[in-house]
């Protein structure tokens, strides 16, 4: 699945060279984004007057890496404790930050940049959704391939540092809670029903052996537990057919601490408006088992 999101990390030029060097990327653009005038030029934008921001509009396959590894990526590069500067580079065009074009990407960078400040005495790394964009000027396309001896603020173990980030593999971190009223034999099938998906190469893409499977345990002694497991998960899958279903500890958690919830109904059960009237939950109906695997085999393969 094709995906894009704008990373201003200080001169362009350093960081679309670094963000190249990952495998997954498609395509990268360097602009100018989420300023206040029309069509601004270099020139005006390094007048501090403009409020553009260098950055790097990355295209990537979302099956072959993953939002986080970019992410990864991106701190490697800058100095989050550093506003309207990167290293000798000073000016409101090198304020660092991510800017986000789907909403639906907003609770994962959430989490991310929750977990990023509390390593930085202070941190200074924008995060909102992208206003506008404008292209740069064509000769800072590929500037650094063009001249390889030109300026770059990224030094060369940061680079290298970057290339290793291809030899890890993807780890997706998925917490099933089985029926989130139900007991520990939904969250058994639901982990069976993974572990078939994982055995059919054909089904989900050559990251899926890489999974990390947590069960939900039904006992309620263990809450802490249960917690944390969820707070160290990426989504959670769940089977909510139960037709006096309250919303669950768990989904109640799950959104506070914005970890993507993926509910299966069946067709025939009548779900609590709480849950209906939430679109922070994804909600998906089927009458076969056949159907549900699908459906999760398709949600995996975009996580990844």
């Amino acid at each position: 699945m094709e995906k894009t999101i704008y990373l201003a990390g200080g001169c362009f030029w350093g960081m679309e060279r670094a963000l190249q060097m990952l495998d997954g990327i498609l395509s990268t653009t360097v602009g100018y984004a989420n300023g206040h005038t029309d069509n601004p030029t270099y020139k005006e934008v390094c007048t501090d007057t403009t409020g553009y921001r260098e950055t790097v509009k990355v295209v990537y396959e979302s099956r072959k890496i993953s939002m986080r590894k970019i992410i990864d990526a991106f701190f490697i590069c800058i100095d989050p404790t550093q506003a309207n500067r990167q290293k000798e580079d000073v000016g409101t065009q090198y304020q660092t930050g991510v800017y986000y074009d789907n909403e639906a990407d907003l609770p994962l960078l959430k989490r991310i940049f929750s977990e990023r400040k509390d390593n930085y005495p202070a941190f200074h790394v924008e995060l909102k959704p992208l206003e506008r964009f404008y292209d740069a000027e064509e000769y800072h396309q590929d500037y650094l391939i063009k001249n390889p001896n030109g300026y770059c603020h990224v030094s060369f173990d940061e680079f290298e540092e970057i290339r290793k980030l291809n030899e890890q593999k993807e780890r997706l971190r998925v917490y099933f809670a089985g029926s989130i009223r139900g007991g520990r034999d939904d969250a058994q099938l639901y982990r069976r029903m993974i572990e078939r998906l994982q055995e059919s190469a054909d089904v989900l893409t050559e990251h899926v052996g890489n999974l990390d499977l947590e069960v939900r345990p039904s006992a309620k002694d263990i809450y802490d537990q249960d917690m944390y497991w969820l707070r160290e998960s990426d989504l959670l899958i769940g089977e909510c057919s139960t037709p006096s279903l309250g919303v669950g500890y768990e989904l109640a958690y799950a959104e506070k601490i914005g970890v993507p919830c993926y509910l299966f109904c069946r067709r025939d059960v009548n779900l609590s408006a709480m849950l209906t009237g939430n679109p922070y939950f994804h909600i998906y109906r089927y009458e076969t088992e056949a159907e549900v695997l699908e459906r999760i085999a398709e949600i995996l393969a975009e996580k990844q």
